[in-house]
C-alpha cells in the first residue's frame, strides 16, 4: 500500500525485495553525528570500572541477546585473554550476560571481564574511548549502528562477516572480518 519503501541498509533492501515487494525501495542508513563522538574521557570510564589505565582493552556495546552471538564473541576474547594482558569491556544489558560471565569465569579470566551495563549520552561516548578495539560477533545485522558509533569514535572493529556489518567495515580498510567457527567449548554453554 505504501508509494515507496525506505531500508536502513542494502541487506535489509534485499531481505524486503526476497519477500515479495515490489514498491520501489531505497536504502537510507542512519545518520549519526560523528563530531559527537570525536571526544570521550577514557580514563575517567576505565578508572570508574577498575580497568588499569595501560591496559589494552577489547570492548562491545549492545543488547546482550542470544542473536548477537556473544557466546562466540565471549569465547573467542577470553581465549585472548589467555596469552595477552588485556581486559574486556562489556557495556549493554540483557539475557546472555550470564553466559558471558561464566565463560570468562571458566577460561579463568572472570577480574577481566568489566560490565559497564547500560550507557547512555556521555556515558556512551567515554564507554568507547576507554577501548582499544571493538569486537562484533552479530551474524545478521539491520545497519550495525554500533559498529558505526565505534568508527566515529576512532576504533578499529573486528567483526564476524555478516549481512547489515560489512555495508560498514571495509575489511582490511576500517576494520578486519573474521568467520564464525564452530567451537566444541560453546557446545558445553
Amino acid at each position: 500500500m505504501a508509494d515507496h519503501v525506505i531500508a536502513p541498509s542494502e541487506s535489509v533492501m534485499n531481505l524486503i525485495k526476497e519477500r515479495g515487494v515490489t514498491t520501489p525501495v531505497s536504502v537510507v542508513p542512519t545518520g549519526i553525528y560523528v563530531e559527537k563522538f570525536a571526544k570521550g574521557a577514557r580514563e575517567d570510564f576505565r578508572k570508574k570500572l577498575n580497568i588499569p589505565a595501560e591496559a589494552f582493552v577489547v570492548g562491545h556495546l549492545g543488547r546482550l541477546a542470544p542473536e548477537k552471538n556473544l557466546d562466540f564473541l565471549a569465547d573467542a576474547v577470553a581465549q585472548f585473554l589467555k596469552d595477552n594482558d588485556a581486559h574486556f569491556l562489556l557495556a549493554g544489558k540483557g539475557p546472555s550476560e550470564e553466559n558471558v560471565k561464566k565463560i570468562f569465569e571458566a577460561a579463568g579470566a572472570g577480574e577481566r571481564l568489566h560490565l559497564a551495563g547500560v550507557v547512555k549520552g556521555q556515558d556512551l561516548i567515554d564507554c568507547y574511548h576507554a577501548m582499544d578495539v571493538f569486537a562484533f560477533s552479530s551474524q545478521s545485522e539491520t545497519q550495525g549502528l554500533v559498529i558505526t558509533e565505534a568508527m566515529a569514535a576512532g576504533l578499529p572493529v573486528v567483526a564476524v562477516d555478516a549481512p547489515g556489518v560489512r555495508e560498514v567495515v571495509a575489511d582490511k580498510l576500517t576494520g578486519a572480518f573474521c568467520r564464525k567457527k564452530i567451537r566444541m567449548s560453546l557446545l558445553k554453554h
